[in-house]
């Protein structure tokens, strides 16, 4: 992961329209015209879909790349580039594209000074490019030179990182639990807790020849649970008692770039996020409210919970200190990620820098509205865990 905070307030919520024919063109040459709403380093909001980050080959801003003209050859394959209108280009890893500005951990732009941004492609291309190139053995037996503190990563024990035995395989679970208040129209409070549980399978082109551990694993489908207690009325509104029911979900769901449902995790980073399809979010965002004014008269309508995902990712120090959104949870990065990291170490030896098991438990609270995408204050607890065997067995850990 970008070792940058996770789609901070500023990537994704300022306001405004965005330009109506930006283009995305997929890794297979595909395009799709649209507004590009917003990107975070998992995925880009065209319109009104989500596409995710690894199918992404280049964005073009209009009206600076109208989306007939092909996009410029890329100067570098094995990262992400910045194109400006005026013709510089600027190396380094995305973090994130609001209506406003261009982020990436190396600079910052307004929006309309890019033209085009290229998404190197998901480690495939960083393996043709950085793995390290062998060199003849030397004629006499040198002293062994001490490692370099960097080749150690932080936030990990020593020692390299074993493959999973096939009848443990790579899996993990999330836990988010929530107290949320709504100060909308009808404001309530309530509490929800969130679980999911997938098997993580490694993704193609992401492990380096005689490498353990692939850099990129993915879930074709997850498992939830959704409980939650209700909403209490707050009082205030229009002379009416609002309140909601509680309520369970729970089942199997598929996930794919049709219904935006994701998972995935970069244990070099580390960095794991997800995201639950469609019509599994829209049930948990959207909770039913009942509501009775003084003469008896109801209505019922509905209220948005913003809890269908989270991003648990590795960021700069200093940044997890920003608002963010309701779901982001920041860890400390290991040696693969910030300035001189040894990115041909990380592709060719990643089971030296590799993160797993990875688990924790963050609490982040938030004060609500349009900085941080949820409805009103929020205090969010997340707990994880990715290991051999972690993703296997009943619904809750």
């Amino acid at each position: 992961m970008i070792p940058a905070a996770w789609r901070i307030a500023a990537l994704l919520t300022l306001a405004g329209p965005a330009a109506a024919q930006d283009v995305l063109i997929h890794g297979d040459g595909g395009r799709e015209t649209g507004p590009l709403r917003s990107c975070s380093a998992e995925a880009c909001r065209l319109g009104t879909h989500t596409v995710p980050r690894r199918e992404i080959a280049w964005l073009g801003l209009a009206p600076e790349a109208p989306a007939e003209v092909a996009p410029p050859a890329p100067r570098e394959a094995a990262s992400d580039e910045v194109f400006l209108v005026d013709g510089s280009v600027h190396a380094g890893r995305l973090v994130g594209v609001s209506q406003g500005v261009v982020v990436t951990e190396n600079g910052e732009w307004d929006r309309p000074q890019v033209r085009w941004i290229h998404l190197a492609a998901e480690v495939t291309g960083l393996l043709a490019q950085q793995l390290p190139t062998p060199t003849p053995a030397p004629s006499a037996t040198p002293t062994p030179a001490p490692p370099a503190a960097a080749s150690e990563p932080r936030g990990r024990p020593a020692g390299a990182v074993q493959p999973c035995p096939a009848d443990r395989p790579l899996g993990g679970w999330v836990r988010i639990a929530s107290d949320f208040v709504h100060t909308h129209a009808e404001p309530c409070k309530g509490a929800q807790t969130l679980l999911v549980r997938f098997a993580l399978s490694s993704v193609p082109g992401t492990q380096a020849p005689g490498s353990q551990v692939a850099l990129t694993w993915v879930a074709d489908q997850v498992q939830y649970e959704i409980d939650n207690d209700g909403c209490v009325d707050l009082g205030g509104y229009d002379n009416a008692v609002c309140t909601a029911k509680s309520r369970h979900l729970a089942g199997t769901a598929p996930l794919s770039a049709s219904n935006n449902g994701y998972v995935q995790f970069r244990p070099t980073d580390p960095t794991l996020a997800f995201q639950l399809p469609d019509e599994v979010s829209d049930a948990i965002t959207n909770l039913p409210l009942h509501c009775v004014h003084r003469d008896g008269s109801s209505y019922d309508t509905t209220i948005f919970i913003g809890t269908y995902g989270a991003e648990i990712g590795a960021s700069e120090p200093g940044l997890c200190d920003a608002v963010g959104d309701c779901m982001d949870f920041c860890v400390q990065p290991t040696a693969c990620l910030g300035p001189g990291a040894p990115l041909g170490d990380c592709i060719a030896h990643a089971e030296r820098f590799a993160l797993i098991p990875f688990e924790g438990t963050l609490t982040k609270r938030f004060p609500g509205g349009e900085t941080s995408g949820c409805s009103g204050p929020m205090t969010n607890t997340a707990t994880w865990k990715v290991c051999c065997g972690c993703g296997v067995g009943p619904a809750a850990p």
